[in-house]
């Protein structure tokens, strides 16, 4: 039977509808894939402005913060008085080009240097003490005890590197040295009886005890140059601060055999020179003719594991330096002499591993945008420049006299493995009350109940 004519045309007319059919089909996927790359190419393009404004946050808050301590420090003559004038929100975020941040500082004096400790210091650090071999490498990667082993280790390695055999630079640079791992830089160490002091009761990683570069500016809190014990005359030390007697003592004493001054506590092997000198004189001499003097361990400021591992575990001396800052920050080297109840040998450990005053910070910023809820982050390192004119204060007023803070290293951060201050906050820094005010206005934040 022949199909009806009404039949075969809608059988043609289905047939001609499929070709248009699939082209729409075709289109319409070309139109959303066309949708689909403009819309990820925006989501780039933002991506890219958001990068953009958060690195000229990032690198405007440490330019800004490292003015303010170059002021707050009068060029890292003395410990930072700061003058705190807020537009934080409640949750510490200050408003900036558009997005909100939060900085965070300390002195590198708080930690370790791992370019200039002994041998014997590095072996106290607790993450060290039950691998000896870490020591070892740390000194033949910086160069201080050069050992051909690690060197063989290093290039049997794919890809093959040599040992630097050079200061460190960064602390992510020790990853590079035969036993480091992230888990031992970056992780809480728990293996040791010290009691610490951090604000969350918990042990520091090992990031966060150590650093790469610190320095003390060895100049009085005054701002003029420490007299030298060691070469300096009868005149010279009088200006000092010692009698015409103690001046006259240690030009003789110095003079006979085998009388050498190691650290400036060497000065009480003087007749007639004793603490309560040294409580007078400390700040304004010196046995070293450099202009700063590195891996000093600041008094001020360094956490209780930080101090225990310099001193040796010495429970007193440690114990004695709290309760004193406590009570009244130091200000000067006098301050840490007039410290009572220390030995002599607690005195000469004093003398030569501790300062009160840094030339070198660490800054670091978190960022956020809105409309991210990620949080980025950024850490530089920067020192203080020391004021060319003598007798300068660090009152606004003389702001101008400060040269420029000098910004030794700069890099963005990623959250893991992050820094302490992601759960802690802990600034470690002096903070004088008569010179802090508060703004009664508080900036509004997207962020007020999202991130504390």
């Amino acid at each position: 039977m022949k199909p009806s004519v009404a039949l075969k045309t809608r059988t043609e007319r289905g047939q001609a509808l499929v070709p248009v059919i699939f082209v729409t089909l075709i289109l319409t996927t070309f139109g959303l894939m066309t949708v689909s790359i403009a819309h990820q190419q925006m989501l780039q393009a933002q991506e890219t402005v958001n990068n953009t404004r958060a690195w000229y946050i990032e690198t405007g808050v440490v330019q800004l913060e490292a003015e303010q301590l170059e002021v707050a420090t009068s060029g890292g003559v003395t410990p930072p008085i700061m003058n705190t004038v807020t537009t934080a929100d409640s949750n510490g975020w200050y408003p900036m080009g558009g997005g909100w941040y939060k900085p965070f500082f300390c002195d590198t004096a708080s930690r370790i240097d791992i370019n200039t400790a002994t041998q014997n210091i590095l072996e106290n650090i607790p993450a060290f003490q039950q691998n000896t071999d870490l020591v070892n490498a740390v000194l033949d990667w910086r160069g201080s005890q050069p050992d051909p082993s690690y060197e063989s280790y290093y290039e049997s390695l794919n890809p093959p590197y040599d040992s630097k055999r050079q200061p460190f630079e960064t602390i992510n640079e020790l990853l590079l040295v035969d036993g480091f791992t992230p888990s031992l830089l970056y992780t809480p160490y728990q293996g040791t009886n010290i009691s610490y002091s951090t604000s969350n009761g918990q042990p520091l990683p090992l990031s966060e005890m150590i650093t790469t570069y610190s320095e003390e500016l060895n100049m009085s809190s005054n701002n003029t140059a420490r007299v030298n014990i060691t070469t300096a005359n009868a005149s010279a030390l009088e200006r000092a601060g010692f009698t015409g007697a103690q001046a006259n003592a240690i030009v003789n004493w110095r003079g006979q055999s085998g009388h050498t001054f190691g650290s400036i506590a060497d000065v009480m092997n003087v007749p007639g020179i004793d603490q309560s000198t040294m409580a007078k004189v400390a700040d304004n001499i010196t046995t070293s003719t450099a202009t700063y003097l590195p891996g000093m361990i600041n008094a001020n400021t360094a956490p209780e594991e930080v101090m225990d591992i310099v001193t040796n575990n010495d429970q007193n001396l440690v114990d004695a330096i709290i309760n004193a800052r406590e009570s009244n920050p130091f200000q000067t080297l006098n301050d840490l002499f007039s410290i009572q109840g220390l030995s002599t040998v607690e005195i000469r450990v004093l003398a030569s591993m501790f300062c009160v005053k840094s030339s070198v910070y660490l800054i670091r910023v978190k960022v956020r945008l809105p409309g991210e809820k990620r949080t980025r982050a950024a850490e530089a390192m920067v020192e203080m420049n020391a004021p060319s004119n003598t007798g300068s204060s660090s009152s606004s007023s003389n702001q101008g006299n400060y040269p420029a803070p000098v910004i030794r290293q700069f890099r963005e951060v990623p959250q893991e493995p992050g820094w302490d201050e992601w759960l802690t906050t802990n600034q470690n820094v002096v903070i004088n009350p008569s010179n802090t005010t508060l703004g009664s206005n508080q900036a509004a934040s997207p962020f007020n109940t999202q991130f504390p």
